[in-house]
């Protein structure tokens, strides 16, 4: 599962053991959610404007925290 939200703050870290990747709407590499994604090795992309109304549920996406990609595998 990737989690597709806003934002990330202290309250989400619960979360961050279950889900297989992070893209955020808003933030940097200084955001809580791209902090802790590193703490947890996974692949997050933060900044990206729009997110939760590119990407929906259910749909296939790869996300790489490397380049800040993600790619739309299937819809």
């Amino acid at each position: 599962e990737i989690s597709v939200c806003t934002a990330t703050d202290p309250a989400w870290t619960s979360l961050f053991p279950i889900v297989g990747a992070l893209v955020l709407e808003m933030g940097g590499m200084l955001q809580h959610g791209a902090i802790v994604s590193r703490e947890y090795g996974l692949p997050a992309v933060v900044g990206v404007a729009n997110a939760k109304k590119i990407f929906h549920n259910g749909q296939l996406i790869q996300v790489n925290g490397s380049t800040g990609r993600i790619k739309i595998l299937s819809d």
